[in-house]
């Protein structure tokens, strides 16, 4: 309650501080979501979801409020605020600070995402400062808040997006201005609309590590394309990438992923079809290329799976990537998936999803020897109903059953894990 009073007066002060020609906006969304898994994933951090024998069922409930201050100057100039709140019910604050989610609840929790200023000129659009950036190949390479500079503009039919930030400051390295060791990265990102139903672009994603322990470049270029033949959409990507190590122990190597969606209406709703594949590692730093290097957990996380890929729900606690253990192996993987949604009178939803993975070799460039190339097969099923327009209600459900992949691990002994499993009771209402 203090923390709510105390973004209220916040919003007051700005509002009589503003202008009269300035335009207040406060979007975001409230989540409430108890949760019943038998993960033996850590309840924060990007890591992969983790299979163990006799795992144990976790159940908790978490709740996260995002709040997002949109302060219009005029019709090119804006500055942004994006706020989140994360207190998982009876555990401590993010911050350390206060009892979070336990009893005293009231404390420092919370989070900064975003804070920015977007302006216009000379017809281009930029945004300067802490702000998301993504690639447009599924955030397989990067998704994630950082520091730096955006430029936009548009040539007719031709987009450009120009992009820095910088990663790490002395990173790995003495405290110093004079010493060249930080990570910074740089992008390019075009997009070309070749009718009102094809759009085709492409990505240039380039990251200069100077940590001395690492020091290296890792190079990303990807084209991805848009077209709609009038029932059915068709989308898909392709990306190449290399990393080029400048020590004896650092990382050497390239490799390659694609993916293709194709999306049709069915009834009152609609139903896609999506394939996946992950070159398999030919050398021994190939297997590290499309990890969460960059900070990036949200691969395909518009599947509605919950358990290979990502939850798009995730607040707190397992937040899926079962996959990861054949791409992070070099072992490449193999998927093909289903989703769709069907909507029913008074507000009442259904949506579905399937996943079936396998490895594309079962033992890996490292010597890693799998018991057999079928990694197994998820299935999620959510229904769901609005209460009074905006009160969204759902129960949410996933089981994966796991092949023989995984009755070896990755130090290539025995094993016998349980197939993993997730339910969620869910309260969501956006703003």
């Amino acid at each position: 309650m203090k923390m709510m009073k105390a973004v209220l007066v916040m919003a007051l002060v700005l509002a009589l501080a503003t202008p009269a020609l300035a335009e207040l906006k406060l979007n975001g969304y409230y989540r409430v979501q108890g949760t019943a898994q038998n993960s033996t994933a850590g309840s924060a951090g990007y890591a992969k979801w983790e299979v163990a024998d006799d795992a144990s069922t976790d159940t908790f409930v978490d709740n996260r409020l995002r709040m997002m201050l949109t302060n219009q100057f005029n019709d090119k100039v804006k500055f942004v605020y994006f706020a989140e709140v994360d207190t998982p019910w009876g555990l401590p604050s993010k911050g350390g600070i206060g009892g979070g989610g336990r009893e005293s609840a009231d404390g420092v929790n919370v989070e900064t995402k975003n804070v920015y200023l977007n302006f216009l000129t000379a017809g281009w659009d930029f945004t300067v400062g802490i702000q998301n950036m993504a690639d447009n190949v599924a955030a397989i390479v990067l998704n994630n808040d950082v520091a730096g500079v955006t430029a936009k503009t548009k040539m007719g039919l031709f987009g450009l997006t120009l992009r820095y930030a910088k990663l790490y400051e002395n990173d790995g390295g003495p405290n110093d201005a004079d010493s060249w060791n930080d990570e910074d990265f740089y992008g390019v990102q075009t997009s070309f609309t070749l009718s009102d139903t094809a759009r085709i672009g492409a990505d240039v994603l380039y990251f200069d590590n100077n940590d001395p322990l690492v020091e290296g470049e890792q190079l990303y270029v990807s084209a991805d394309g848009d077209f709609n033949f009038g029932p059915a959409n068709l989308t898909g990507f392709v990306m190449y990438g290399e990393q080029d190590g400048d020590l004896p122990t650092s990382l050497d190597g390239d490799n390659w992923m694609a993916s293709a969606q194709v999306l049709t209406k069915l009834g009152n709703g609609n139903i896609s079809l999506r394939g996946i594949y992950f070159q398999d590692a030919d050398g021994e730093a190939d297997d590290v290329l499309f990890n969460d290097d960059h900070g990036t957990a949200f691969q395909f996380y518009n599947e509605g799976l919950m358990i290979f890929l990502t939850d798009i729900y995730y607040n707190n606690g397992a937040q899926g990537g079962l996959y990861k253990h054949a791409i992070d192996g070099g072992h490449g993987m193999s998927a093909l998936t289903l989703k769709g949604n069907v909507g029913f009178a008074s507000d009442y939803y259904l949506s579905y999803a399937a996943g079936y993975f396998m490895a594309n070799e079962e033992v890996s460039v490292t010597g890693v020897d799998r018991d057999d190339k079928y990694m197994g097969t998820e299935v999620d099923l959510m229904v769901g109903k609005k209460i009074n327009e905006k009160v969204d209600l759902s129960l949410r459900g996933a089981y994966a059953f796991l092949g023989d992949f995984f009755d070896t691990d990755a130090a290539g002994s025995s094993a016998d894990p349980d197939d993993p499993w997730k339910v969620v009771g869910m309260i969501n209402v956006s703003y």
